[in-house]
């Protein structure tokens, strides 16, 4: 995550951290200068970057509010600037933001030096490079909450127009590579074309040999290189991708901090890739093909389709499916996240569904231990 502040002209940005499972507060020791003139107005961004070494643009943004520098005279780190959920948003990736605002006198000039006005990069390439990404983003964004195809065409054609913006020298091509390896992937599996996974692997695999073992994005490029080659080892049976997708994720472990989404993300790959083995995989599904392991659990918008669908219809390898995937999410999300409640919702609906349907008493007792929680 990171913050970036705007104000008379100038543009501010802290560091970009990372962020633990664990950890519910993310801060930041930077001082910005703001104007001394209390009706002067700041505006603030919060940004989930997508990358932790040179982001070729700011990221997703999360919040946006403009404020009166007299307005953060009058809070403290007691009285947080509070976010109110937005339009169909279930999770809130951020709920408040608390700044410390002090009055600097003329002669505290040398205490500390305040964070230097971000150095804007630009010219012609610079400039489309950022534009082409933003848009690649914004489009695959999009096509996760509608399933419109279209948006995931014009998607991969943003980012392979960034990628070609990039050449072999250039400090944003690992980036680059990596965005359109994700988005082609997401591809295949969107139209289940799973002969076509080399070209993911091959991207992944060029922008990994860009990111040597101290860049701070490796170990997520290893993560999604292992997850395709899972994902190949399902559809094929080729053993060798199955060994390479263990040591990268193997490796992932070794490196990452155990309550790092990135830990949990691998730990979750090879769990589900012992729970599925290749010859159990087949293209049976809800009406398009899943991974054979997904980085992160669906969204709880995206489980609560599932669960509409199971409503629907009556399919008991989906039912089953659904609700294996609600497990996932339940082991990913834990006790103290905000989206929980509605997982624990979902899981009970499809116990019930399966328990009308099927007659297990396990399923009942399970949907009301989950209803007590």
């Amino acid at each position: 995550f990171h913050v970036v502040f705007k104000a008379d002209g100038a543009e501010y940005q802290t560091s970009n951290k990372s962020v633990r499972i664990d950890q519910a507060v993310v801060e930041w020791h930077e001082r910005i200068l703001l104007p001394c003139e209390p009706s002067s107005k700041v505006r603030v961004n919060v940004y989930a970057s997508f990358e932790l070494g040179p982001m070729l643009c700011h990221g997703e943004l999360l919040r946006t509010f403009e404020i009166s520098v007299g307005e953060l005279l009058d809070r403290n780190e007691l009285h947080p600037i509070k976010f109110q959920p937005k339009q169909g948003e279930v999770v809130s990736p951020c709920t408040s933001l608390s700044i410390t605002l002090e009055q600097r006198l003329s002669d505290e000039n040398n205490i500390a030096v305040p964070c230097p006005p971000t150095a804007l990069t630009s010219g012609e390439n610079t400039d489309t490079l950022t534009l082409r990404t933003d848009a690649g983003y914004h489009l695959l964004a999009r096509y996760r909450r509608t399933q419109d195809n279209s948006d995931l065409n014009q998607s991969i054609k943003h980012f392979e127009r960034a990628s070609d913006l990039c050449p072999m020298d250039h400090p944003y091509r690992p980036a680059a590579l990596f965005n359109l390896a994700n988005v082609k992937f997401v591809s295949c599996q969107a139209d289940g074309r799973f002969l076509d996974l080399d070209i993911p692997i091959s991207l992944f695999q060029d922008a990994l040999e860009l990111r040597p073992s101290d860049h701070p994005d490796r170990a997520i490029t290893q993560l999604h290189l292992g997850i395709v080659m899972l994902s190949r080892f399902a559809k094929r049976g080729f053993q060798t991708d199955a060994d390479a997708a263990e040591e990268l994720l193997n490796g992932v472990l070794d490196v990452c901090h155990a309550n790092s989404h990135i830990h949990r993300a691998a730990l979750l790959a090879i769990e589900t890739s012992a729970l599925h083995p290749a010859a159990s995989i087949d293209a049976h599904d809800l009406g398009q093909e899943w991974p054979a392991a997904s980085m992160l659990p669906l969204s709880p918008n995206q489980l609560a389709h599932k669960v509409e669908w199971c409503l629907r219809t009556d399919d008991p390898r989906a039912l089953d499916e659904v609700i294996s995937l609600h497990y996932d999410a339940l082991g990913y999300y834990n006790a103290m996240h905000p989206c929980r409640g509605q997982l624990l919702c979902n899981l009970n609906t499809v116990l019930s569904i399966r328990f009308e349907r099927q007659g297990n008493a396990k399923d009942l007792d399970e949907a009301t231990a989950l209803a007590r929680e």
